[in-house]
């Protein structure tokens, strides 16, 4: 078939999508899964979605939550359908940009966790397809390459580390407005 599947990662990933995505999916089945820090094993079970349905499936998760459940890359070698994995690379936890946190410093210390990692030898540690892209443009090249591939890819997609959170304001800026 030639339904596909969505996994959309919590924190800054599911708000955007909730925020920005169309209400109906068109033949794509949406899933999300709340860990119990709510980043934890996204990776485990976008991967068990893909095996059980054999479907295509593309992964949108952020840098930490992939972090968090790097290890699950080994099962994604199992799978056999297109399974695209797309980290969306902010450097940290940046959907505290858009929380009230009480002052910047205690943000930049104890939320942001920035790492300065990149993940192109995660994938190749685990033998994955890999490419990190910085525009839409080369985004959808690799992602469209990355769906004919019977098996699992990641694809780095590097963001600024407040290119959400300030969009996003400017969006209910100008909603306020109208």
């Amino acid at each position: 078939t030639n339904e596909q599947q969505l996994f959309i990662g919590n924190s800054l990933p599911v708000r955007l999508y909730d925020m920005f995505a169309r209400i109906t999916t068109g033949s794509a089945t949406v899933f999300t899964n709340r860990g119990a820090s709510g980043i934890d094993g996204l990776l485990a079970t976008a991967c068990g979605v893909a095996i059980a349905e054999a479907k295509p499936t593309t992964l949108i998760i952020g840098d930490i939550s992939a972090l968090h459940d790097l290890n699950s890359l080994a099962i994604a070698r199992s799978v056999t359908s297109p399974l695209v994995i797309v980290i969306l690379n902010n450097d940290g936890g940046n959907i505290f940009n858009l929380l009230p946190v009480p002052n910047e410093q205690l943000r930049s210390d104890y939320y942001r966790l920035s790492h300065g990692l990149e993940f192109g030898f995660g994938a190749a540690m685990f033998g994955l397809a890999y490419n990190q892209v910085d525009s839409l443009t080369d985004f959808i090249e690799s992602y469209e390459y990355a769906m004919t591939y019977s098996g699992p890819s990641v694809i780095e997609v590097t963001v600024a580390q407040n290119q959400a959170s300030e969009q996003i304001t400017q969006v209910a800026n100008w909603v306020k407005q109208s």
